[in-house]
């Protein structure tokens, strides 16, 4: 039994020391991941812009504006990453990782072009997204009566700090023979290093100071109870409050995944760069990937339009089979976006979308069966009327026209506002039949016009 417990203990301190040895593949498999996080991020963040970009509603919401700004950040900082890992791996196979190249040669390539202006980018950004609700939070009436100015303004400033400190490093680097790897690492002399550490300067007390911002607005709005946001609409207060959990939700991510890296990155205690960079690095990337599955489960605006691109891309059984199993979904909508539902209305179509198309002679069949069934279910035969309604058709024939003229002078489709009744048929057997109120404009015809008129609504057999 000792001789059991010694070998299984020596069994895992040498798997111990072998996932801690370097193996030959660990630089290649290194850069693999990295060019594996750069794809995902490229793809997440090109559909979330596509997103935001495709809609005209969700181009002119300021909150999308600086999304999109964040997502265009992230794509250039993961194709950073994935133009370095592309380098290195040519390097790697063709054994010239020793090499050293003059500085000059590795501050001009697009990997490092890239990387400088995406470094300040991911602390701004974030910052100038605190800020923004910061003074959404405090002057409301104010936020939103800002125009076009305010936003661009606000997207101006982060983007002209990250093109302005690239333009500093580029400058300074020009005609710089000090040789520095091949590798062209920016924290090793591939960009100056006072140029390089005012962009992880400004990345890192960014970062600090907008999660200082965000706690700052949440006192504000504990201690107030709620301030100025109390003149708002439910809506707009609703909206407030959607923005309020997703702005912590991603400031928690920069500072978990983003913050902390950088901190130890660049203090390096306890020399933990030697064995941990690429972890902290790809840490950094996951920041990026985790931004984009944030906004998605905060923002039903963008999930639909990426449900309602899949559902077009597919049969129709399909798409009627996926209509009804998402249509009990709360907020997701089977017909689209609240803008294709607007165009709909606002269309003249001959039939009203929902219905399927019937022809008039058809109707009117329709119409007559369901009169005589409802007449022989109240015990009377071969009619809906008896004498005595027929005698008082004028005295409530007002009533009923002024109640259907409401009803059918809106230029509203009730397609699908349907309500089941059920009429008994001489053998006592249930026939399901719906009566479904249309838009007279939208459904051609003057005999359907006259029978409409009549009843108030169309009848349709719909047998189960």
């Amino acid at each position: 039994m000792s001789e059991n417990r010694h070998f299984n203990f020596n069994f895992l301190v040498s798997f111990c020391h072998l996932l801690t040895m370097p193996a030959p593949m660990s630089f290649a498999a290194n850069m693999y991941l990295y060019l594996f996080e750069g794809t995902v991020i490229s793809i997440t963040n090109t559909t979330l812009l596509w997103c935001i970009l495709s809609d005209p509603r969700n181009r002119r919401r300021r909150e999308f504006a600086l999304v999109a700004a964040q997502a265009i950040a992230d794509m250039c900082y993961a194709a950073a990453f994935m133009l370095i890992a592309n380098r290195r791996l040519v390097l790697y196979f063709e054994d010239s990782l020793n090499g050293t190249v003059p500085a000059t040669e590795c501050s001009y390539i697009p990997a490092l072009w890239l990387h400088n202006i995406a470094t300040p980018l991911l602390g701004l950004l974030p910052l100038t997204t605190s800020f923004n609700f910061l003074l959404c939070s405090v002057t409301p009436v104010w936020y939103l009566s800002a125009g076009v100015t305010y936003t661009v303004v606000l997207l101006i400033v982060p983007y002209a700090t990250a093109i302005l400190l690239l333009t500093a490093n580029a400058l300074l680097q020009i005609n710089v023979t000090t040789p520095t790897s091949v590798l062209c690492i920016a924290a090793n002399g591939a960009a100056n290093p006072t140029a390089y550490h005012i962009m992880l300067f400004f990345r890192i007390v960014a970062n600090l100071a907008s999660a200082i911002t965000y706690a700052f607005i949440l006192i504000y709005l504990r201690k107030s109870q709620g301030g100025s946001l109390r003149t708002l609409s439910t809506q707009q207060q609703k909206m407030h409050r959607n923005a309020k959990i997703t702005l912590g939700m991603v400031t928690l991510n920069s500072m978990v995944l983003l913050f902390i890296p950088d901190v130890l990155l660049v203090f390096n205690p306890w020399n933990i760069t030697a064995k941990y960079s690429t972890p902290l690095y790809s840490m950094t990337l996951s920041k990026t990937m985790i931004n984009f599955g944030v906004y998605m489960s905060r923002y039903r605006e963008l999930r639909n339009i990426i449900l309602e691109r899949c559902l077009s891309c597919m049969p129709a059984w399909a798409r009627q089979h996926c209509n009804s199993l998402l249509s009990s979904v709360a907020g997701y909508n089977p017909e689209g976006t609240s803008r294709l539902n607007d165009s709909r209305k606002k269309s003249r179509s001959s039939v009203c979308p929902g219905i399927r198309k019937v022809n008039t002679r058809n109707y009117e069949k329709a119409v007559n069966d369901a009169r005589l069934a409802s007449g022989r279910s109240d015990g009377r035969s071969g009619s809906c009327e008896s004498q005595s309604e027929r005698g008082s058709h004028d005295g409530d024939g007002k009533r009923r026209r002024s109640s259907h003229s409401d009803l059918f002078g809106s230029r509203t489709s009730y397609a699908f506002n349907t309500a089941t009744v059920t009429a008994h048929s001489p053998t006592s057997t249930m026939t399901s039949i719906r009566f479904i109120p249309i838009n007279l404009r939208s459904f051609c015809g003057s005999q359907t016009k006259r029978l409409a008129s009549e009843l108030g609504y169309m009848t349709l057999f719909i047998l189960k």
